[in-house]
């Protein structure tokens, strides 16, 4: 899941930070429940394919300063994934991964 994947059309990386939070969070979940943590990354890995052949497929980040477009998020199981479209090399790196109860980060 939080390594790069490859399909058709868009390739997705995670940075270091993004990748660690995600981790940290499937590991919470799975203290409690194994197949709650399934759950969680099936959901997310079902939204990033959506990405892969539609980059622009959720709106743009509304907490993003100077957004013009190329910044996105979207919500899924109450986590908060935000990431950039570079659309020269065909990538989306996801930029943060945050539990939507976290405090809004603006960056």
């Amino acid at each position: 899941m939080a390594r790069q994947q490859k399909e058709k059309g868009y390739s997705i990386e995670w940075s270091t930070s993004a990748r660690r939070s995600f981790f940290k969070a499937v590991e919470y979940i799975s203290e409690f429940s194994l197949q709650g943590a399934e759950s969680v990354v099936k959901n997310i890995d079902k939204s990033l394919q959506k990405t892969i052949s539609n980059p622009r497929f959720y709106p743009p980040d509304k907490w993003k300063l100077n957004n013009r477009g190329n910044y996105r998020a979207f919500e899924i199981k109450r986590f908060r994934i935000a990431y950039k479209i570079i659309s020269k090399r065909h990538k989306i790196r996801i930029l943060l991964f945050r539990h939507v109860k976290q405090q809004p980060k603006k960056y």
